[in-house]
This record gives structure tokens, sequence and C-alpha cells, in this order.
């Protein structure tokens, strides 16, 4: 999947398998659906969407890791984000409290370029 046909949706569930991985917790179906918010159904659906386009693998306890593929393109994801909020907290001057949050929005909003 080409990084510029990257939608918000697959970007939040890199983000949050690379997050949960990074706290050093397995990363299960239902660890994703609470992290993201959503249903544990819409969680197993998209993340066979991810297994078929080759972002995610699934190992035989049902864990999820990201592939190589998967890994670049959250680790691309999370650079834009921590921009994001460079530029909210540094440039802009918002409250640091409120940063992460508009950084989130923000983040899709930056090209890849």
């Amino acid at each position: 999947m080409p990084e510029e046909k990257l939608t918000r949706a697959v970007a939040d569930y890199l983000q949050a398998v690379f997050a949960i991985a990074s706290e050093g917790r397995p990363v299960i179906s239902a660890r994703m659906a609470e992290w993201l918010g959503v249903t544990p159904p819409t969680v197993a659906g998209m993340i066979q969407r991810l297994i078929r386009d080759g972002l995610l693998e699934m190992n035989e306890s049902k864990e999820l890791s990201l592939t190589p593929k998967g890994a670049e393109l959250a680790a691309t994801v999370l650079r834009r984000h921590m921009l994001a909020e460079r530029l909210l907290l540094e440039v802009i001057g918002l409250e640091w409290y409120k940063v992460h949050h508009e950084a989130h929005n923000f983040e899709h909003a930056i090209s890849p370029e």
C-alpha cells in the first residue's frame, strides 16, 4: 500500500499496534479494540484487511505484529504526529495538554513530502 493511499483508519491501527508493542504488551485484537475505542468485530475486520495488505502478521497465539512494510508506514505516521506536535506547541503556541489530541487530527493532513 503506497503511503499516499494510507487511510486515517489504517494509520490509526498501525499506530496502535506500534504503541501497544512499545509498551511490551502482547498485541491482541481485544487490546486493539480497547485502545482504539471500537468494537471487537470492527477490529477483526480491519485486522484481516491489514494482514491481506501485508501490513500485519498474526501468530498461532493470535498476537499481532507489524510486517516490515507495516513498520515502515507506522514509523512514517509517528514522525508526522511528532512533527505536528512540535508545530502546534512551538510555532502555533497551543497549550501542551491539547497538543497530542490535536496532533492526532493534524497528522493526517501532512503529506508524505
